[in-house]
């Protein structure tokens, strides 16, 4: 069972258990000596605003690889900034840098059945980028950018038409009529693409 006190999860105290159970050359006795200074250490450590400095300070005996074991199972939300700093010690800063976006060398690995895709972050924007790199190589009038948010399937469909998409899932619905699955915007019939292939 959780050691009394409240604030420690059922999680955490069986990742605790884990630690010594899986690493028992590392980690031997540290369940026990855990629940013995679980109020007077280890609270203080799941509470603390630097939780690295606070760990190092109640093991002070473990390196830092050791420690961040530690910190997965009490503080789990401080091991990727803890990861970081290891490997910039360990191996080098370059290994946690991300490379610099490079869209010419990304074109130029991409064909018809490998397409860019740009996964997107709050505040990512390729699009400066993407239209910078068009016009450099002579595209930019042959760049068109449609949004797919909703209601978009009466500007996005001609554009992907006239583009000449190929690759593009269709699905038959068992009634003979197939449609032409566009995510966001709905289904659209087969006769609506040709009916507007033939006006372009």
């Amino acid at each position: 069972p959780v050691p009394a006190g409240g604030w420690l999860s059922d999680k955490a105290w069986g990742d605790v258990l884990g630690l010594e159970a899986s690493l028992p050359e590392l980690f031997e006795g540290f369940a026990k000596k855990f629940k013995k200074r679980l109020d007077s250490v280890w609270h203080g450590v799941f509470y603390a605003s630097d939780a690295g400095k606070a760990i190092e300070e109640a093991c002070p005996h473990l390196n830092l690889f050791r420690r961040i074991l530690v910190m997965r199972c009490v503080r789990p939300d401080k091991v990727v900034p803890t990861l970081q700093e290891f490997i910039a010690e360990e191996i080098g800063e370059e290994y946690i840098q991300p490379p610099p976006f490079n869209l010419e060398a990304g074109y130029a690995d991409s064909d018809c059945t490998k397409p860019l895709i740009f996964v997107l972050t709050p505040g990512a924007d390729p699009m400066t980028e993407l239209l910078k790199t068009a016009e450099a190589m002579g595209m930019g009038k042959k760049l068109y950018s449609v949004s797919l948010g909703q209601g978009q399937g009466a500007t996005a469909l001609p554009v992907a038409v006239a583009a000449d998409i190929r690759g593009v899932a269709l699905a038959g619905d068992g009634s003979g009529n197939t449609q032409l699955e566009l995510e966001h915007f709905g289904s659209v019939s087969l006769n609506d693409v040709r009916h507007i292939r033939q006006e372009t």
